[in-house]
């Protein structure tokens, strides 16, 4: 069940919640292992470390390894080197000494972030919890064995420890909608990634299995518990998603599941076809990703590519069950000769590998990348985005010209750094000073933000403005990407559940910050959303020529009629605000992405600055309009 729920999820299947799978699996480790080591220590009277993490690394890293030297080379050849083959492979080297978890951590790379889609390791994060976990939890059930003597007690022990995971986990929940100094990790991601706020779901297996209770009920009552827990479970798998807070308070809805499952010993669990998948979960889960990640790069708009890759990648789990997994699993032969050609095999081997890559992807594999692909716009250059602790540098990101007539604002998300090159050079032109400010992924509205995130940057923004005193102010989003169902969410914790909503609580913020701008007589300068390509241009060894193909106009036109319709009746209802349209600017019959030899996106909806100049002289046209008011 947990390994179902994963790969439904994985492979695009309508599962929002189906990530809680691998909760359940925490759940089911934490349980079967402590029942392992509690008959050692009953028969033994004590735990045979060695021994146990020698069974640990029998089980865990070979079929890993086999995964990682296969995998990579496939990857290299389907993908882009600039960012994707870097990131996996950093992924790989970490997970060969199972820390993969810590390096997505300290990369900032989420597991619903934009980059996730790309990294066919990113699945190794919970291997590596799951390790960690194991380094110190045996030592304290011996440990406390041995002063108790009662299981009882000892699971008090893991318990408490347990609990105070819990804490950590939701504390860095509630943490989520604050700001914390940039070397630090995001809360969300702390609590997703790192074991302290996990150990506590493995050590729930732990506790159960240290005061027993299972299969104690009546044949009745194990159907009621057992169809209770089947219910929770598809509760937390239809109705959370990405948006959902999580781990924490949410999470107790699969430990709880699972933990009902375990006490009831529900009879369909042991059905053959469950019990079959079930041992091979392990080597299905490894495979299952990197499947996913290798048919999306090769078939990027392939609806059938995900569901039926992860399907097929049951074929290489089922030799590597039977080819390394279970052979290693049921040897005796565990002497140190061996354990340590299996170490040098199983970690030097794939680490060497993952290094090679990441060497080779610096170097591009000698394919030849556009150069406006990786050029920076002078917001970028000047550390104008993703400002930290949301102090404007005023220094940097303030571009002055001599006797300047006033200054203009450019505000909103990296689309607004995008275009600051163009802003720039108008605005020096007409004789004015800009100051630029952005940040990924908020949009500038007044009481509507994008779903998971905070309103203090917008709130910082308005302060910002206040205190600058601008002529105008131009405010830049990619409007599209926030009008979507689920995706925006008002001050009152009202979200939008439908396009057609979103649209309504869009238009509702754009026309308070119209109306508040109105009122100070503030000329403000709104950006529709431009053209976006359908997929991220890129280069590799498959194919090494970047496909040049331009956007179709109307098809662009079309995909956002209903934003441009309402925001041009907010625009109706204010004076002061005038509209911009980048696509009169980049398109005509069709809409290039390739311009006098120069790329005018450098991914599917980001402008090069040489994209961005081409907004020039509609730019100062707007620019006059908006400074005559």
């Amino acid at each position: 069940m947990a390994v179902l729920l994963v790969v439904i999820f994985h492979a695009g299947l309508p599962l929002s919640g189906g990530f809680i799978g691998v909760d359940v699996f925490f759940v089911i480790s934490g349980f079967v292992i402590t029942r392992m080591l509690m008959s050692e220590i009953e028969r033994d009277g004590r735990i045979d470390f060695a021994r146990f993490y020698a069974r640990r690394l029998h089980r865990l890293a070979p079929p890993l390894a086999l995964l990682i030297v296969v995998t990579l080379p496939i990857f290299v050849i389907v993908t882009d080197p600039m960012d994707a083959q870097r990131l996996g492979s950093r992924t790989a080297a970490a997970a060969t000494v199972f820390l993969a978890n810590v390096y997505l951590l300290v990369s900032k790379g989420g597991y619903f972030g934009a980059n996730a889609e790309s990294n066919p390791f990113l699945h190794t994060w919970s291997l590596s919890v799951e390790e960690q976990f194991y380094l110190i939890t045996p030592l304290l059930i011996m440990v406390g064995w041995r002063i108790w003597r009662r299981w009882s007690r000892v699971a008090l022990l893991i318990g408490g420890c347990s609990a105070a995971s819990f804490l950590i986990a939701v504390v860095a929940m509630a943490a989520i909608d604050h700001d914390v100094p940039s070397w630090m990790p995001g809360p969300g991601r702390f609590a997703f990634f790192f074991v302290a706020p996990r150990f506590w779901e493995l050590g729930a297996g732990v506790v159960f299995a240290l005061v027993g209770g299972e299969g104690l009920l009546s044949r009745r009552h194990r159907v009621v518990v057992g169809v209770t827990a089947l219910l929770l479970l598809a509760v937390g798998a239809f109705t959370f998603d990405r948006y959902t807070l999580f781990p924490g308070i949410s999470a107790l809805v699969p430990v709880v599941a699972t933990l009902m499952f375990l006490f009831a010993r529900v009879k369909f669990l042991e059905a053959a076809p469950l019990v079959w998948l079930g041992d091979r979960s392990y080597s299905w889960y490894l495979w299952h990703w990197p499947a996913i990640v290798i048919a999306h790069a090769v078939w990027p708009t392939s609806s059938v590519a995900l569901p039926l890759a992860a399907t097929v990648a049951l074929l290489p789990a089922i030799v590597s069950f039977h080819v390394v997994e279970n052979p290693l699993r049921r040897s005796t032969r565990r002497d140190a000769r061996r354990l340590v050609a299996l170490t040098l095999t199983c970690v030097v081997l794939p680490l060497g590998v993952a290094l090679a890559v990441s060497r080779g992807a610096q170097s591009g594999w000698g394919l030849q990348h556009p150069e406006q692909w990786t050029a920076l716009s002078i917001s970028r250059r000047n550390g104008c985005i993703d400002v930290v602790d949301l102090v404007f540098p005023a220094t940097t990101c303030t571009h002055s010209v001599e006797n300047a007539r006033g200054v203009i604002a450019l505000v909103g998300d990296s689309h607004a750094a995008s275009a600051s090159d163009a802003v720039v050079l108008v605005a020096s032109e007409l004789g004015y000073d800009v100051a630029m400010w952005s940040a990924s992924s908020y949009p500038f509205l007044d009481g509507v933000t994008r779903r998971g995130t905070s309103f203090q940057q917008q709130v910082a923004w308005r302060t910002w403005i206040d205190d600058l005193r601008p002529v105008a102010v131009i405010a830049v989003a990619q409007t599209s990407n926030y009008v979507r169902a689920e995706a925006l969410v008002a001050a009152d914790g009202n979200i939008a559940a439908t396009r057609a909503e979103a649209v309504e609580m869009w238009s509702s913020g754009f026309d308070r910050l119209a109306a508040t701008f109105e009122h100070r007589q503030l000329p403000l300068i709104w950006f529709h959303p431009g053209p976006s390509l359908p997929l991220d241009p890129r280069v590799t060894l498959l194919r090494p020529s970047p496909d040049e193909t331009p956007i179709g106009v109307e098809a662009s036109k079309q995909a956002r009629l209903d934003i441009v319709v309402a925001e041009h009746a907010v625009a109706a209802r204010h004076p002061n605000v005038v509209l911009f349209d980048p696509v009169q600017s980049l398109c005509s019959e069709t809409c290039p992405v390739v311009h006098d030899g120069a790329w005018l996106y450098s991914d599917s909806h980001h402008l090069t600055p040489a994209g961005s100049m081409l907004l020039r002289d509609q730019l100062r046209t707007a620019l006059k309009t908006a400074l005559a008011h």
